[in-house]
């Protein structure tokens, strides 16, 4: 055996990597622990962000939830609520209702495969830390990771929360 290939190079920031070992083998791509589609079911999931996560005092965010149905039959009459954070207010009126500080949207037919944005508008009015969350509280068929109105804390995907931090 010979001496191995010097592979180092003086410039710092050339990107070329190549390994020592002709043998090897690429790793498999990763596997996703999500269960596959059930073909009965309607796997929904919930995703959020906003136009900032460093408002100003007075200053309105928009967040955007993304209502997505990756399993195997549509669903109809997709609820979602969102608790109105504490020292916020809803600004411009984007569909959403609302009842004893929740607001709530209904969604009236999501097909397989496809997802909705939900805007959603709140001027920030105290300074802090504020987490605004949001959850999947009905649908017209059963989701098989994930049950409908069961509150926040246990880390399904028909739940989501993002936190922002008002100067």
């Amino acid at each position: 055996m010979g001496i191995p290939p010097d592979f180092r190079t003086e410039a710092a920031g050339d990107a070329l990597f190549i390994s020592p070992n002709p043998i090897q083998t690429p790793l498999p791509d990763p596997l996703s622990n999500q269960p596959a589609a059930a073909p009965d079911k309607a796997d929904l999931s919930l995703r959020m962000s906003a136009s900032t996560l460093t408002p100003r005092m007075n200053e309105v965010v928009s967040y955007t939830i993304t209502v997505t149905n990756s399993g195997g039959r549509p669903a109809q009459a997709v609820r979602i609520v969102n608790p109105l954070p504490d020292k916020t207010i809803l600004v411009g009126e984007t569909g959403w209702s609302a009842e004893n500080s929740v607001l709530s949207q209904t969604i009236p037919s999501l097909p397989v495969g496809a997802s909705a944005q939900l805007i959603l508008q709140l001027q920030m009015n105290q300074q802090g830390p504020l987490i605004n969350r949001a959850q999947i509280s009905a649908s017209s068929v059963s989701d098989p990771d994930s049950t409908p109105n069961n509150g926040f804390e246990n880390g399904e995907d028909d739940q989501v929360w993002l936190k922002v931090r008002v100067r």
